[in-house]
């Protein structure tokens, strides 16, 4: 049996792929339901479907065009050739159970990881206050930044953290993604429909003034009457020396840390993930070196982004967002990916070689 612990988009589309292959596959969920409580904006590009073959019913927006403010008050556009989707996040991860479920997986919620032994496998799980030992063939850690499986397999490593705020509110909006640039973090406001967004923002700081600042700024005084949902969550920063598998215990997902810190999404890159993974158990391959050679160094670069903007001055944001009013950069960054920076990386220092003036800011990239 292999056991995989959170039935997350990473930890439900695993147990699909090894279902679908022949394994006897369980699920256990801490959470007495599927995809909440969930903190995630549900933004994909258009590769989503390279990963996943995405049911219309879960697209609950489609966005063509970005809009970048700097914290001067000044802005750039950006119109994409293939649309951004919102996703159904609650439904997106119930979608890949019923999935896993008619494969012959089986779920078992309101249950807690309490521990594992190594040899022989074996993983304790909590339920209504009793305990239960199962045997295994392999465990998951599919269960979040915090994963509790790296933490007791010695998998956990130096972890570093952003804390993440959102609310689902009523606002009119003229469907264009908005990110507001400030120093260690970056704010959105992202429509669901062309009446209601998911409005939030992410900071190394504690969030909470700023987002109440951002709220009256963005919405209003009384931004509280259109408040329908408030979501919170940490959300990890990518460690390319993190181990994601010892044996036969591996992590996938936010548990591995498999996310874009450039923008902190990591819903195509958790379903990529298990692709690898049930590949990977099926063959006997390591599953570490082939997940990280598949889009390893784009979160290796997309990092790099992250720590050379956290390390910026408003002055720098300001200039920075000046310099992306370019209709040869905008051309670029219109076609392609943000889930894959190594491939339009070179092309912008094609476009504008003055881009390489941020060359300075390669220590702070590098974390020296």
């Amino acid at each position: 049996m292999i056991a995989i612990i959170g039935a997350s988009v990473s930890g439900n589309n695993t147990a699909y792929l090894l279902a679908k292959a022949g394994y006897e596959v369980r699920v256990f969920e801490e959470h007495k339901e599927i995809g909440k409580p969930f903190a995630c904006t549900g933004i994909v590009t258009h590769h989503i479907n390279d990963a996943f073959p995405l049911p219309k019913r879960l697209i609950l927006n489609e966005v063509y065009q970005h809009r970048i403010f700097s914290p001067d008050g000044s802005s750039v556009d950006f119109s994409l050739k293939r649309p951004d989707c919102i996703l159904d996040r609650v439904g997106l991860d119930r979608h890949l159970k019923e999935l896993a479920e008619k494969q012959g997986a089986r779920f078992e919620l309101g249950c807690r990881f309490a521990g594992l032994n190594e040899r022989p496998l074996s993983v304790r799980i909590e339920k209504k206050g009793s305990a239960r030992e199962f045997a295994c063939q392999a465990v998951i850690g599919a269960d979040g930044p915090l994963s509790p499986v790296a933490k007791a397999a010695g998998l956990f490593g130096k972890r570093s953290f952003i804390t993440g705020v959102q609310a689902t509110a009523k606002l009119r909006n003229e469907n264009i993604i908005e990110t507001y640039l400030f120093k260690g973090g970056f704010a959105w406001v992202v429509p669901i429909s062309s009446s209601e967004v998911r409005i939030g923002l992410v900071s190394h700081e504690v969030p909470g003034s700023r987002l109440k600042s951002f709220l009256e700024s963005r919405i209003g005084k009384s931004y509280e009457e259109c408040i329908i949902e408030r979501q919170a969550g940490l959300e990890p920063l990518y460690n390319p020396l993190v181990r994601s598998q010892k044996d036969h215990i591996y992590l996938v997902g936010d548990a591995a840390t498999q996310v874009k810190a450039a923008t902190f999404g990591g819903i195509i890159q958790s379903l990529l993930a298990s692709k690898v993974l049930a590949n990977c158990i099926a063959s006997g391959k390591n599953y570490d070196s082939a997940w990280k050679r598949q889009f390893g160094r784009d979160l290796l670069l997309s990092l790099m982004i992250r720590r050379i903007l956290d390390s910026f001055s408003d002055k720098d944001c300001n200039k920075l967002v000046a310099t992306f009013n370019d209709k040869g950069l905008q051309k670029v960054i219109s076609s392609s990916s943000r889930d894959f920076p190594s491939r339009f990386a070179l092309r912008l220092l094609m476009k504008k070689p003055s881009l390489l003036a941020y060359a300075r800011f390669l220590p702070a990239a590098l974390g020296i």
